[in-house]
């Protein structure tokens, strides 16, 4: 059963332990995640002429898989046509691009440079992004995404998606960022962004890790829990507090209090 925003947890104590509480959670994220099998996509269209220059989204190869100089096991890509192709998986290119579902392939507008398939992480690419004239690009995607930890919950028609995303910033120091999207009826309505936070690893034992964000100010804080779920996948929660989205955040959140939203599924 997923909480209603009125029922989301709330508690007064600073997060410095709420991780714990984690194992007795079970992953709830809604139908919004689900991806498509690479066997039920479909072959894409008009091969002769395929529309070319669009944004790509790949995925690095583990660390012990040769998979050719770039290193890139994947590639999917999003046409200027709006549609999704697969271009390369397992480290080879495809003879035939498989055009895939869009809407089992977790792509939100809130979140565009990061898409999810088949359960793995997927990051834009840079250098396949058009920017219009004068605009500048986005420094963000220079930094290299380690994790995204997902999670939504469904109230009156509202649906809100609320994104951690952890990542490395020049100097090696793991940093987080959480975005929240509210969408009504496919359309995205608002997006918050909380404050850069640098994370410290304060809990490692029993495959069940919590890093704390430091050198946050009065009245801000944010703690990441992860740990191993049953099918092998890796579910997490985070605990902050409203303060982390500076002078816009949600409504709903009071200040003073500390909210945990449990039951992401996460992905790398």
């Amino acid at each position: 059963m997923k909480p209603s925003f009125r029922s989301m947890i709330r508690l007064t104590a600073v997060a410095g332990g709420i991780g714990l509480m984690s194992l007795g959670f079970q992953n709830c994220a809604g139908k919004g995640f689900e991806v498509a099998n690479l066997e039920q996509a479909l072959p894409q269209l008009s091969l002769a002429s395929p529309v070319a220059g669009g944004q790509q989204f790949k995925r690095l190869a583990a660390e012990d898989v040769e998979c050719g100089a770039d290193g890139v096991e994947s590639i999917i890509e999003e046409t200027r046509a709006g549609t999704i192709q697969l271009l390369r998986k397992d480290c080879l290119d495809l003879e035939t691009p498989l055009k895939l579902d869009i809407y089992k392939t977790a792509k939100f507008a809130h979140a565009p440079a990061l898409l999810v398939y088949e359960g793995k992480l997927y990051r834009l690419d840079p250098a396949t992004v058009t920017l219009e004239e004068g605009q500048a690009p986005d420094p963000e995607l220079d930094l290299y995404t380690e994790s995204l930890c997902r999670s939504e919950i469904n109230e009156n028609g509202l649906r809100r998606v609320t994104d951690v995303r952890v990542f490395r910033d020049e100097g090696g120091k793991a940093r987080a960022k959480v975005l929240l999207g509210d969408y009504r009826n496919g359309g995205l309505l608002k997006i918050y962004k909380s404050v850069e936070m640098e994370l410290e690893r304060g809990f490692d034992r029993d495959g069940v890790t919590q890093d704390q964000a430091r050198g946050l100010t009065a009245g801000q804080s944010f703690a990441l829990t992860l740990m191993a779920a049953e099918n092998g996948s890796v579910v997490g929660e985070i605990s902050f507090t409203k303060g982390i989205f500076g002078g816009d955040a949600p409504a709903a959140y009071l200040d003073d209090e500390t909210y945990l939203s449990p039951g992401m599924s996460c992905y790398r």
